[in-house]
């Protein structure tokens, strides 16, 4: 499922759920990988407030966040589960893509 940037998280109610998602650049398809344990709404929540404010954690992130703007990104759910299985898929998914142009990530390790 994708979610814009601009749309109210509180309004899609399986966001409580947690899981494996990617907040993805729709101008050139990079992208930033992240897991959640609190539940999608409040993880995406605290990506877009920390984005508008200029001070995410990720310079790679904020910095094409400042590039292209708020409606070039999206939130995309790709697993969502009750266990912390997704963990690991996260970690796989980094250790393949990490360091690539295309991946914001600034960490391999979890």
């Amino acid at each position: 499922m994708k979610i814009s940037f601009e749309k109210s998280f509180s309004e899609i109610g399986f966001l409580r759920l947690k899981g494996l998602y990617k907040i993805v650049n729709t101008v050139n398809g990079h992208w930033y990988v992240g897991s959640t344990s609190m539940g999608f709404a409040k993880r995406f929540r605290n990506h877009r407030e920390k984005l508008r404010k200029g001070n995410h954690a990720n310079p790679h992130l904020q910095n094409a966040y400042n590039k292209y703007g708020e409606k070039s990104f999206v939130c995309i759910v790709f697993k969502s589960s009750e266990d912390s299985q997704f963990r690991e898929d996260e970690q796989r998914i980094l250790d393949k893509h990490f360091g690539k142009p295309y991946c914001y990530n600034v960490s391999k390790e979890l």
